[in-house]
């Protein structure tokens, strides 16, 4: 499911192909997607932009996902899974969204 969430970074920060990708994860459902995983990209500087490091935090791995916010994974819901969200990590802050990037909140909510 990350790729589908992905095209926003992908296009905002101009990111191509990553250097390394490492990942890891639980035992997975019988005929689908692991229960949790973590999956940590790193690209390379783009022009003047600096290299990012980037971490997709699937189903079942909210703690780090929550990324120390106390909130749930996501924005309340709007015909959408409740339980999907992006949440963007950044050096000066984060922000929450629902999972098409919709009804975006900073956090912390004073900024």
């Amino acid at each position: 499911m990350g790729s589908y969430s992905f095209d926003t970074i992908f296009r905002v920060l101009k990111l191509e192909a990553p250097v390394s990708v490492e990942a890891s994860s639980t035992e997975r459902y019988e005929e689908t997607y692991p229960q949790a995983s973590i999956v940590r990209y790193n690209f390379p500087a783009r022009g003047e932009m600096p290299p990012v490091k980037f971490t997709w935090y699937g189903r079942g791995s909210e703690a780090g996902a929550a990324g120390g916010t106390g909130r749930r994974a996501s924005p309340e819901g709007d015909g959408e899974e409740e339980d999907e969200g992006l949440l963007f990590v950044g050096d000066r802050g984060k922000i929450l969204c629902a999972f098409n990037g919709g009804r975006p909140k900073l956090i912390p909510d004073a900024r």
